[in-house]
């Protein structure tokens, strides 16, 4: 069950739009390394966890199958262990949740009445990846889903964000610059 899969506790219950970007506030992304071994990235202005600044952690066996779980959900078309000895346990991770197990397609929708940079729009389309038909549920991480109406637009690093913003001004600015120099330059 190799393969990255993001996710967001925070805005879980946040369906009518796409909360699993990079920048979005309360993304956590699990990324296994081997069988054994899962890289997990938590925004930690978000959550907080009784392990406070430690990067190694052994977990529960129940957080364990949380996290192959949510795996399985992310499947495409199989599902890969190591040990002939854990079909037994995949196998039972299979059957109770194979019902509730759904392709994940990225949705389009056209909204009406949305804000875009402070400003109302009469209609925006947008295209977005849906969460995974799977609650995560982790011990060791205290998470407090909003609620839908409470929802507000918002970048989890503000300073990247302007960052970006600064450099595609600086990159606008010499692109015009250079527009300018090839209408003055005298034709071959």
């Amino acid at each position: 069950m190799l393969q990255l899969v993001l996710y967001n506790s925070h805005y879980r219950n946040v369906t009518h739009r796409g909360v699993l970007g990079l920048q979005t506030p309360g993304l956590q992304i699990f990324f296994p390394l081997n069988s054994e071994t899962l890289l997990m990235l938590l925004d930690t202005r978000v959550y907080t966890s009784p392990f406070g600044q430690r990067t190694i952690l052994d977990i529960s066996e129940p957080d364990v199958s949380q996290l192959n779980i949510l795996q399985l959900h992310h499947s495409l078309n199989a599902v890969y262990f190591s040990r002939e000895t854990d079909r037994g346990y995949v196998g039972t991770l299979w059957d109770t949740h194979k019902s509730s197990v759904v392709q994940s397609r990225s949705q389009f929708r056209v909204e009406k009445g949305w804000l875009v940079d402070g400003q109302p729009v009469e209609k925006l389309m947008h295209t977005f990846e849906p969460h995974l038909n799977h609650w995560l549920e982790l011990s060791f991480v205290n998470s407090n889903p909003i609620r839908p109406s409470d929802y507000q637009f918002s970048h989890r690093s503000p300073e990247l964000v302007a960052e970006r913003d600064r450099i595609l001004e600086m990159r606008e600015n010499l692109i015009r610059q250079q527009r300018k120099l090839n209408k003055r330059a005298p034709a071959p």
